[in-house]
């Protein structure tokens, strides 16, 4: 495939054509995850100002890491297809730990809210991961920004992380986050495509699919076949795409937590 046709996969082309570039074009590679990751951190960024999270990415990046948190749901996928769709409310996932005390603490210093804590639908989110949310608003003049906040039942209580609830989402369009070292989508060839697989069907699925079908994308049942990348996976495999952040000029030094080496995952 060449640059022009990896460049019309999606709305966010270097990271495209980061996903199908070859050895000889090393160097074209190198300069698209560059572009890619700019133009996500200069989305987030954005998003976080818009939400009141600091004037700066750096402010509520370093309390996602004090906090082991990560965004994912539409702002995740909004980071990936700058300017395709209009984001919903922030979802940020930390586990059930201190960490999440601290989280709420954090939260309210920018201003927002505790408000009542939400049911799951059953039918969206497995129970196995997924414990509780907590919802957040701020009031800003006529506008009000909600954060929902997923205390995930991380299953390495030693090591524990947000990531596992990730690989239990309705579809693999939303297997995305963003960690405070840089931006992860499980499935890149196909979500940067603007395509994904839902998993099961269900009431809550069908509006959950329904409304990114109105988004601009296209989803279809999962079945077992070609494009997802089957078998178990881990998220250090070549199917996984990663943008790390930069800092003065540079990729942040990333300490690898083991945890995450040993996260492994496979579609239903």
């Amino acid at each position: 495939m060449d640059a022009t046709s990896a460049r019309s996969l999606s709305l966010f082309p270097t990271a495209a054509a980061l996903v199908n570039a070859t050895e000889e074009r090393t160097k074209f590679q190198s300069f698209a995850r560059k572009k890619a990751t700019e133009a996500g951190f200069n989305t987030l960024a954005s998003i976080l100002d818009e939400f009141g999270l600091g004037s700066s990415p750096s402010i509520f990046l370093h309390a996602m890491k004090l906090t082991s948190t990560i965004i994912s749901g539409s702002i995740a996928l909004a980071v990936l297809h700058p300017g395709m769709f209009r984001h919903g409310d922030m979802d940020l996932y930390t586990t059930s730990t201190p960490h999440s005390h601290l989280l709420c603490d954090i939260l309210l210093s920018f201003g927002y809210t505790a408000l009542e804590s939400v049911s799951l639908p059953q039918s969206i989110y497995s129970t196995k991961s997924i414990g509780c949310v907590r919802r957040y608003q701020m009031r800003s003049g006529s506008q009000h920004h909600f954060i929902n906040v997923f205390h995930v039942n991380s299953i390495d209580q030693c090591h524990p992380t947000p990531i596992s609830g990730v690989f239990e989402f309705i579809s693999t369009l939303a297997m995305n986050y963003i960690a405070h070292y840089g931006i992860v989508c499980l499935y890149p060839r196909t979500t940067l495509a603007r395509h994904g697989y839902w998993l099961y069907e269900s009431a809550d699925a069908q509006d959950w699919i329904d409304k990114y079908v109105e988004r601009g994308f296209d989803l279809e049942a999962y079945n077992g076949t070609a494009g997802t990348g089957l078998g178990e996976r881990n998220l250090y495999d070549d199917g996984v795409l990663f943008l790390p952040f930069e800092k003065d000029g540079k990729p942040k030094p990333y300490s690898v937590q083991l945890v995450e080496h040993n996260l492994r995952w496979r579609l239903l």
